[in-house]
């Protein structure tokens, strides 16, 4: 074979190699993936939390209720529950909310929340069953205790000490100060209805 076949066939073989490395055109762009829903937005300043207490969970203690210059004690069981959004900032300019969950069989509905403090009549009418809370930084603080009405001479309040505290459910509302200051050039929302308040600060449970 010639030398002059042997170039054009040594340039003919080295044109198909480079053809079939090269890549090909770059096909049409896909369509663009449709946005997933949004998540309902919750809010930041507002935080809410569940507890169940049973009788192990108190303690004796008291109850004091001032009027004027006097002040009345009750004996009490008092539960502590810790909640770390209780900060000293909350302590200072915000506000707390507590509710009991109403148990199955009262005269209220089995389902519904309501807030604390609260109170319900004894067997005999003499005394009420109370249920209240204070709050500190770090820490919530649930309180049962007997509080005697103008009926009291139709019976006795049993002995703090003996009483067995029925469980209960409790949720905890926690509002910032700016959102609870927001809220006074906003339409105000009744903070002793739960579903209320959980549908005006958006709460996500």
């Amino acid at each position: 074979m010639s030398a002059l076949k042997q170039l054009i066939l040594l340039f003919f073989f080295s044109f198909f190699l480079f053809s079939c490395s090269k890549e090909g055109p770059q096909g049409p762009a896909g369509e663009n993936g449709k946005n997933g829903q949004d998540g309902a937005n919750g809010n930041a300043n507002v935080i809410t939390g569940a507890f169940i207490l049973d009788n192990s969970k108190y303690a004796r203690d008291s109850w004091s209720i001032r009027n004027g210059n006097a002040t009345t004690s009750y004996p009490a069981k008092m539960a502590n529950v810790s909640v770390a959004s209780l900060t000293q900032d909350i302590f200072n300019n915000g506000t707390v909310l507590v509710y009991m969950k109403i148990p199955a069989g009262s005269a209220m509905l089995p389902d519904s929340w309501t807030p604390l403090p609260h109170s319900n009549p004894s067997g005999n009418y003499g005394y009420m069953i109370m249920r209240n809370y204070t709050y500190r930084v770090g820490l919530l603080q649930l309180y049962y205790y007997f509080q005697y009405t103008d009926n009291a001479s139709i019976g006795t309040a049993p002995y703090i000490g003996d009483v067995v505290v029925p469980t209960q459910e409790f949720k905890y509302v926690v509002i910032a100060g700016n959102a609870a200051a927001n809220s006074v050039a906003r339409p105000p929302v009744d903070y002793s209805n739960y579903e209320a308040v959980k549908t005006y600060f958006r709460l996500q449970e």
